[in-house]
């Protein structure tokens, strides 16, 4: 740089000597001034910073340092023997729909965790699935709509899984997604929360939940094995997430088909039935059930999240 500006410099004073007589100080100033190369800029960190790849977007909730999305990776789940593999997948938004009976539906974005299958199009109604539902988008998605009915369901599921009061003795018990049912829940027993006795879950990522035996129908009907289902329903640690668990049970002890006298004694009092049925039923142990009890609470009770609060860290 410097020797290019020396050498244009002797060729200007050359010119300017043979020329002197028409070439004033000040235009010598200028002509010098034109050219002169400019100095180099040197980099520096803006100029750096603007080559720059793009910043990638944060996964991790700054609040809570918390994964701020769960993704089928992060998840694993012990289906304790029973005859079934899993698979998490991430199912799309299903917009929100009350365009056909029996009633609204709509799911934001959420996980699956299918038994036996690995599509939940080939998922059979009334067959074992968890869901893990965002619960604000859910809130969000059914609010936009003007039906509060999610947010109400939530806070209801909410207040039982952390007092463990129920609202009813044999019924009535909230549960999501109604996806899952049709009707009314006219039954709900073995009401308790999902933690095996003497086992430590500190790595479980739902500690706050319910399960209960239950069943939904349009009409008055004689309590069989027919369409009766263990559900849970509970949060992930952080609260973010709600947990639905829905597997199918039978027991020894209940008829598969509904008997004559059963049928004559809802027709007389349906209310007085269901009440009879129920006290006998949350009498029964949890090996009278098939499966065990027992074990879909450990089912539960396995999930882990990988990065998911620990429960021990909400004691």
């Amino acid at each position: 740089m410097r020797k290019t500006t020396l050498l244009v410099t002797l060729l200007l004073f050359s010119f300017l000597a043979a020329c002197s007589e028409q070439v004033t100080p000040e235009q010598e100033a200028t002509l010098v001034a034109e050219v002169v190369e400019p100095a180099e800029v040197p980099a520096t960190e803006t100029t750096e910073a603007l080559m720059a790849e793009p910043a990638q977007v944060p996964t991790e909730d700054p609040a809570t340092k918390q994964p701020a999305t769960i993704t089928p990776e992060q998840i694993s789940l012990d289906t304790q023997g029973l005859p079934y593999s899993w698979q998490a997948v991430t199912v799309p938004e299903q917009p929100y729909d009350e365009s056909r009976p029996p009633g609204p539906k709509g799911l934001p974005e959420h996980i699956q965790i299918l038994f036996g299958v690995s599509d939940p199009v080939d998922r059979e109604p009334l067959t074992p699935v968890m869901y893990l539902i965002p619960v604000d988008a859910y809130q969000e998605m059914w609010e936009a709509a003007g039906n509060d009915s999610v947010s109400n369901t939530i806070n209801a599921i909410r207040e039982i899984a952390f007092t463990m009061d129920r609202p009813a003795d044999s019924s009535g018990l909230p549960a999501l997604p109604w996806e899952e049912v049709s009707g009314v829940n006219d039954l709900a027993v073995q009401f308790d929360r999902a933690v095996p006795a003497g086992q430590a879950n500190e790595t479980s990522a739902t500690q706050n939940g319910y399960r209960f035996i239950g069943r939904w129908a349009q009409d008055a009907n004689p309590v069989t094995n027919e369409n009766l289902r263990y559900v849970y329903q509970g949060f992930t640690n952080d609260g973010k997430y709600l947990v639905s668990f829905w597997y199918p049970v039978t027991s020894s002890q209940i008829a598969d088909e509904p008997s004559a006298e059963a049928i004559e004694q809802v027709n007389n009092d349906v209310n007085a039935y269901l009440t009879s049925e129920a006290e006998w039923l949350d009498a029964l142990a949890t090996t009278d059930w098939e499966p065990d009890l027992a074990t879909l609470d450990a089912l539960v009770a396995s999930l882990e999240i990988d990065g998911m609060v620990s429960a021990a860290s909400q004691e």
